[in-house]
């Protein structure tokens, strides 16, 4: 497995550390013999656009062929993502699953309440985060991909924006 370690790395100067352990992760290898789980977030704006043209170009380069983790993992590819209203944060809880005779599982339907832990020191907020915007120096608007900024066209409209991190 290969970690980008992307989500330390979320300035333009500092996302070549990125890609520079991309590039290290394969160093010689072989499309025909080797293969690579290879990770990083798309949850941050510089990961999403920068590294992953980056790692488009390079590793296909190689003549790697890539997947998503669903593809790779078989998943119906409406398992792939989430809305950003089903995310919540970390400090929220779920009820553990339990598991049938059959091997299948279910987990209650009660629903996981999301609360913002602290205002943004660095632009990410929402559930993923955890953080909110409001009176951070980013501005107050939290977008449905969880970035803050400061005007209601940030958010480009009300059902992407996350309110409970928001003002906007």
């Amino acid at each position: 497995m290969l970690t980008t370690i992307d989500y330390n790395q979320l300035t333009p100067v500092k996302i070549q550390v990125a890609k520079d352990n991309v590039a290290a992760g394969f160093n010689n290898t072989s499309p025909s013999t080797d293969s690579r789980l290879t990770i990083a977030h798309d949850i941050h704006q510089l990961s999403a656009q920068n590294l992953t043209a980056y790692m488009l170009d390079y590793i296909g380069g190689l003549g790697f062929k890539m997947v998503t983790l669903g593809e790779c993992m078989g998943e119906p590819e409406a398992n792939w993502y989430r809305t950003p209203a089903a995310r919540v944060a970390s400090t929220s809880s779920f009820p553990a699953p339990t598991c049938s005779s059959s091997g299948s599982s279910t987990v209650s339907s009660a629903a996981a309440v999301a609360t913002p832990t602290a205002i943004s020191t660095d632009a990410t907020c929402g559930s993923a985060a955890g953080t909110t915007c409001k009176g951070s120096q980013f501005g107050d608007c939290c977008s449905g991909s969880g970035w803050c900024g400061s005007t209601a066209d940030y958010v480009r409209s009300t059902v992407m924006a996350q309110s409970v991190y928001s003002s906007c």
